[in-house]
């Protein structure tokens, strides 16, 4: 049996048995006594439990959504109910679910409070996906042609079409959700205007894409013309009768493109009929007859007026104005509240305003002066006579008539604004008490507290007519300083017949060529270079328009048109206009046989200096003669009706001088009528006796 068994075999295996039991007991020195110190060592031993996480999704529609938990362990659900995450959670440790990735055509939200938590020993599926359909907002462009503009929804989501037709907007909206489209920038190069039609850009999204949004372009016409100025202005008060229309545009004007047809005036009675004038840049409008008094009138001026170039307006242009009150005018004035059957009216013995029937009384004639007051008027009643302004008095107490100082110097209470009420009727307003009173009619005419909506301080103005029957009244120097109404043997009062409708009787003078031959010259009313004449005829003893008139040439821009004076020397006839500054005349001259009355015409001095004098002239009331010897120059003492300061020329100086040459340095006026108009005087020798002139109305 050892034949096959060698000592040396025997004893190599045994050596190696050896060393296995060697390692065995040494692999067992390694080998933990119990569970601590498993524990200690970090061995596995007892693993912790581990939990799933699960979410819930509802209404999803679309694909692609990813889910993650704590920024990964995605998952993508494709259709509604529980969605498990691939890994599980240790009992203990925290979830964070969030939506990586959101569906086609939809938007989802982790409901409050379900998408973060902690594990609990248990797993968690209260996390709820809840899904949203997605809606497009489209808009409609139309006749878009320029590029740069920009759409907005809700002041935000930017779009920029460049073409017509539809345009979508770049953030989809959630079902219910508010939409409101606006045009942040609108188009250019050309420039247009782009608005959103009306009831369509603004609403609720209702289950379904919007495309009822319509955005129209229309084009904006550039404006290579402009009116730079105009006159009267947009809504001018007070505009005088006899005011021109004048535009200044910003380019030469082509006059055949210039008419009643593409510039329109429009007044109470319809069109305006009158004259355009085209220069450079100017045009002016005459009106054939002076506006009506206390009217609205409108200008519109449109794009078919063209400069030199083809050039127009960008749009048609239209202001409105309103006229002043015709002095030259008695008005009849009804009370909305009474209705048209009576007038305002005054009468003896205590001159006190009442309201009575209407009737052809003077004290129902009222004329409206303008006063030193720019704005306001001084009421003069036939009746009474301009003496007497009506003055407001006492809140309560029926409205007077009292005497004044005259046209420099009213008192506040005598001084009224007429304003529009609208409908044709106005509202007076005393100075005194402008502020808080309009004149009304409670039981009398009288100061009532304003109140817009009351029909009693509201007052019709009909206007009666013209001043009727103009005349003159005749004063005569007779000794001292006086001049004497109807003295030596003079005619008191003498009749001017046939005047034309258009005679300016605010600006008239007298002058003589004998002492039979007088005339009366007056400025045509809305002009200021067209004089009318009127010759004195001893047999009807009245002044008669002899259908001839006179120009006035080259006046100054520093003349003072307003009011003239006139005068006859041995070599012509003077015509004179103050300067503006009223420290001067300019002189025009006329010789025999000459219908014009030319700027220093003659060899005369154009411009001749007034020195000296009181400071209380009133230069809106003077008057010239020439005696023969010297050149007189008169002017009324500012708020007196019968005292005048008299200057005289001095050949030396060349200027007129106050008092010059022991002249009579103040004059008076004697027994002066009640229907004296004393807003203007004339004066005149007719190489016998010095003469005064005022008009009566």
């Amino acid at each position: 049996m050892f034949d096959d068994f060698s000592w040396t075999q025997c004893k190599h295996k045994y050596k190696l048995l050896a060393m296995s039991l060697i390692a065995v007991f040494a692999l067992s020195a390694c080998v933990p006594e119990n569970e601590e110190d498993t524990e200690e060592t970090g061995n596995p031993g007892n693993k912790a439990e581990e939990y799933t996480l699960r979410t819930f999704v509802e209404n999803l529609n679309g694909s692609g959504m990813v889910l993650q938990n704590k920024g990964g362990d995605n998952t993508s659900p494709d259709e509604n109910g529980n969605v498990t995450f691939p890994t599980k959670l240790e009992d203990g440790s925290d979830y964070n679910v969030t939506i990586l990735t959101q569906p086609s055509s939809q938007i989802c939200s982790v409901s409050s409070n379900t998408g973060s938590g902690e594990i609990d020993g248990a797993d968690v599926s209260e996390v709820r996906i809840e899904c949203k359909d997605l809606y497009t907002l489209r808009a409609y462009v139309e006749n878009l042609k320029g590029s740069g503009m920009v759409l907005q929804n809700n002041n935000g989501d930017d779009t920029s079409p460049d073409v017509n037709g539809n345009v979508t907007f770049p953030t989809k909206l959630i079902d219910g959700s508010f939409y409101d489209v606006a045009i942040l920038t609108q188009p250019s190069s050309p420039v247009q205007n782009c608005s959103v039609n009306t009831g369509t850009g603004s609403g609720n999204i209702n289950g379904a894409d919007v495309s009822e949004i319509w955005i129209v372009c229309t084009d904006v016409v550039t404006p290579n013309m402009m009116i730079n100025n105009q006159s009267p202005a947009a809504n001018a008060e007070r505009v005088a009768l006899d005011e021109k229309i004048s535009l200044t545009f910003s380019a030469n004007i082509s006059a055949s493109t210039v008419s009643d047809q593409t510039i329109l005036v429009a007044g109470p009675e319809g069109s305006v009929n009158g004259a355009f004038a085209v220069n450079g840049t100017k045009v002016v409008f005459t009106p054939d007859n002076p506006f009506q008094s206390l009217a609205e009138y409108q200008v519109t001026v449109t794009t078919t007026v063209e400069n030199v170039d083809g050039g127009s307006l960008g749009e048609n242009i239209t202001f409105d104005f309103d006229t002043t009150i015709d002095t030259n005018k008695w008005y009849r004035l009804t009370n909305r509240a009474l209705g048209e059957n009576k007038s305002l009216d005054t009468s003896n013995p205590d001159y006190r305003c009442f309201m009575g029937d209407n009737g052809n009384f003077t004290g129902q004639y009222w004329r409206f002066i303008p006063s030193n007051s720019n704005g306001y008027y001084i009421m003069h009643s036939r009746f009474a006579g301009e003496r007497e302004g009506m003055e407001g008095g006492s809140p309560g107490s029926a409205c007077l008539f009292t005497g004044f100082a005259g046209k420099g110097n009213p008192f506040s209470g005598q001084m009224w604004r007429i304003s529009s009420e609208g409908d044709n009727y106005f509202r007076l307003k005393n100075m005194n008490l402008q502020s808080t009173h309009s004149l009304g009619v409670a039981t009398v005419p009288t100061l009532i507290t304003t109140d817009t909506s009351s029909e009693a301080q509201q007052w019709m103005f009909s206007e009666i007519g013209d001043i009727e029957n103009v005349s003159l009244n005749q004063f005569v120097y007779v000794s001292g300083s006086s001049y004497d109404y109807g003295a030596a043997n003079a005619v008191p009062n003498i009749d001017i017949t046939n005047a034309p409708n258009d005679a300016d009787f605010g600006r008239w003078t007298m002058l003589s060529e004998s002492a039979s031959s007088y005339k009366i010259m007056a400025v045509k009313r809305g002009t200021n270079d067209t004089l009318y004449e009127f010759v004195y005829n001893a047999s009807t003893q009245d002044y008669e328009f002899n259908n001839k008139t006179y120009k006035i040439t080259g006046t100054p821009a520093e003349a003072d048109p307003s009011s003239i004076a006139m005068l006859r020397s041995g070599v012509g006839e003077h015509l004179y206009m103050l300067d503006k500054s009223k420290t001067a005349l300019h002189q025009f001259f006329n010789t025999a046989g000459n219908d014009d009355f030319v700027y220093g015409g003659n060899g005369a001095f154009k411009k001749i200096d007034i020195t000296g004098g009181p400071n209380d002239a009133d230069w809106s009331r003077w008057a010239m003669l020439h005696d023969g010897d010297k050149f007189r120059l008169y002017a009324m003492k500012s708020g007196t009706n019968d005292t005048f300061y008299q200057y005289v020329y001095n050949p030396s100086s060349g200027d007129y001088e106050y008092g010059f040459g022991n002249a009579i340095t103040t004059l008076t006026i004697s027994d002066i009528p009640v229907l004296t108009d004393r807003q203007s005087f004339a004066m005149l020798h007719d190489g016998d006796k010095y003469r005064l002139y005022m008009l009566s109305r």
